[in-house]
């Protein structure tokens, strides 16, 4: 609904515009960045009038010191500039120059104990700082929990969540506190370059927006796929099925609510002239929620699509696989022939985990008709369920690993 609206309705842009390129705290910006940089990507030059006809840029680039939200800002103003934008370019080069932070000498910083939820991406951020940038950080954390501490304010964040019988939800309240003082505290510590970087690791939405394609309906794909598991007869799935499955992603709540359990299909082409052995093909095309599927220059003969590692994002976190341009040309197949789906279904209406969707995936498939499978090659499915291998098999039912 956010996405439609901000489009849609001209009395509430101005005001997206001006809470998008603030210094408001909360994910409530970040999230109108992403409506944003959504839109342009579409039309680039069209959003950028509308935003210059609102936004005043030197004056944003003066006060704005939130290192994503600035990286967005000059994403629209570089991708208007691109078509040929006189006014993205002036505001581009004001957006540049506003960049002047610069990486410290003060030694290899440690992720402190308040902040373990960013485990996961501190890899790709701790080069890029040092142990003045982690104080800073700290400094501007405690501004935002005062009156409490820090380790006050983690444990009330903590108790509220096991009061709804939750553990840790991503995106939640005290991964917001982190995300906008991280963002502020960093400013004078790293470059243009690096706060490209720094954005795309802390991007909270998903910039294909899955949102704006979603299907209301319950796949019954993964109720055959579970079948299929449980029978060890993949014929029905893959072998004789009128739709290739070359990407598919399924995720849902247990019967009994207690977890998630997740379908992950990935179709691969295998040469009939060898085997791989028991630990498979090594997959190198892939893409993560908050990133735009990218092709490497490696061309891998056996994947067929940039396969999606999921993440919880705003504005969905199932992005359907893309096929890649080496798959496609080998097999003779057209941009129409793909069909790219994304599906919702249901909410939970009880205390925990309530609101959150029942079920939820996306999926890459083509006609077997409009798939020609070159001569010396098979069409091979790799199963996982709740992310453990549990098959590989061809279009003959034969197990090969």
């Amino acid at each position: 609904m956010l996405l439609w609206l901000v489009e849609q309705v001209p009395e509430l842009f101005s005001e997206a515009v001006t809470t998008a390129f603030s210094m408001e705290e909360g994910y409530g910006a970040d999230v109108l960045c992403g409506v944003l940089d959504g839109a342009s990507a579409r039309e680039p030059a069209e959003l950028w009038e509308k935003i210059a006809g609102v936004l005043d840029v030197t004056k944003v680039t003066h006060e704005l010191r939130h290192i994503s939200r600035m990286v967005v800002l000059e994403r629209l103003a570089s991708r208007a500039d691109k078509t040929g934008s006189s006014k993205a370019k002036s505001a581009l080069g004001l957006i540049k120059a506003s960049f002047t932070g610069k990486r410290g000498t003060g030694g290899d910083p440690k992720l402190p104990i308040w902040a373990n939820v960013l485990l996961p991406d501190w890899s790709k951020l701790r080069d890029l700082l040092d142990t003045d940038a982690i104080a800073a950080w700290e400094t501007k954390l405690t501004q935002l929990c005062s009156p409490l501490s820090i380790k006050d304010a983690l444990a009330l964040e903590t108790a509220v969540l096991k009061s709804f019988r939750e553990n840790h939800r991503p995106l939640d309240r005290w991964e917001s506190k982190l995300y906008y003082s991280l963002n502020l505290a960093l400013w004078p510590y790293v470059s243009r370059s690096a706060a490209s970087v720094v954005e795309a690791t802390l991007r909270i939405y998903n910039p294909s927006q899955p949102e704006r394609t979603v299907l209301g309906i319950n796949n019954a794909v993964t109720d055959e796929l579970m079948a299929a598991v449980k029978s060890c007869n993949y014929s029905a799935a893959f072998g004789s099925n009128a739709t290739v499955i070359l990407s598919y992603h399924d995720m849902a709540v247990k019967p009994r609510g207690d977890g998630l359990t997740s379908v992950e299909v990935l179709c691969v082409l295998q040469p009939t002239s060898s085997q791989w052995g028991s630990f498979g093909p090594q997959l190198v095309q892939s893409f993560r929620s908050s990133e735009l599927p990218q092709f490497s220059t490696v061309r891998q003969p056996f994947e067929t699509c940039c396969r999606l590692e999921p993440e919880v994002l705003f504005f969905g976190s199932f992005t359907p696989a893309v096929p890649l341009p080496f798959f496609q040309n080998l097999v003779g197949a057209k941009d129409k022939n793909f069909s790219l789906k994304n599906w919702r279904y249901g909410r939970i209406n009880k205390v925990r985990g309530f609101g959150n969707t029942e079920r939820c995936g996306c999926s890459l498939s083509i006609p077997r008709n409009a798939l020609k499978v070159p001569s010396g090659f098979k069409l091979v499915w790799i199963v996982w369920v709740d992310g453990t291998v549990v098959i590989v098999v061809d279009e003959h039912n034969n197990r090969l690993i």
